[in-house]
């Protein structure tokens, strides 16, 4: 009974992976290019093809890249190197045979929204951040000396005298940056 499974677990192996490298947005082929350069942004998918008629050996800065499934795959039979979600940490050069790849991961820009600049005492205001492009799974919270948010979104009612010249900043956190990306903003009162 065990002897059935195993040809239809290879099977669906192979069927992962061509859907792997067909959701991808970005396929770079290599063809023997001595070098090429391509920007992502964090959580895109990026394929990287290789042509060789032998063994496929992927690098990363002269490191060779393993085949874990999850972050890299690594498709022998095509030759294709898969990034799933992209990282900040995945900036480098890849290589395989002669050819060779440039991977340039753009880091996300954090934009501000709603006013914060010349408020009125006794209004209420609400300033929201997001990322451009957004960050799947991403955490933004918001930060001061006296206060914290859970939220992307920074209420403040009602906006006091006291508020005028305060600091807040938002963190944008996740997985797929190296370092928290941070945006600060200063309130006036008028």
């Amino acid at each position: 009974m065990e002897y059935c499974f195993f040809p239809l677990l290879i099977l669906l192996i192979i069927v992962t992976l061509s859907n792997c490298e067909a959701t991808c947005n970005q396929i770079v082929p290599l063809n023997g290019n001595p070098s090429i350069e391509t920007r992502v942004s964090i959580g895109e998918c990026v394929a990287f093809q290789c042509t060789l008629n032998h063994i496929v050996q992927w690098k990363l800065n002269g490191t060779d890249i393993s085949n874990d499934d999850i972050h890299y795959n690594i498709n022998t039979t095509s030759g294709t190197l898969t990034i799933q979600e992209v990282r900040s940490t995945d900036t480098g050069n890849y290589t395989c045979g002669l050819g060779s790849v440039s991977l340039i991961v753009q880091k996300p820009v954090i934009i501000v929204t709603g006013q914060y600049i010349n408020l009125i005492v006794g209004s209420s205001v609400s300033i929201s951040c997001t990322t451009m492009p957004s960050i799947h799974n991403s955490e933004v919270k918001w930060h001061s000396s006296s206060f914290n948010s859970d939220s992307n979104e920074l209420i403040i009612n009602p906006v006091m005298l006291s508020h005028n010249n305060k600091i807040f900043t938002c963190v944008v956190s996740s997985d797929l940056l190296a370092m928290s990306l941070t945006e600060s903003i200063t309130i006036s009162v008028d």
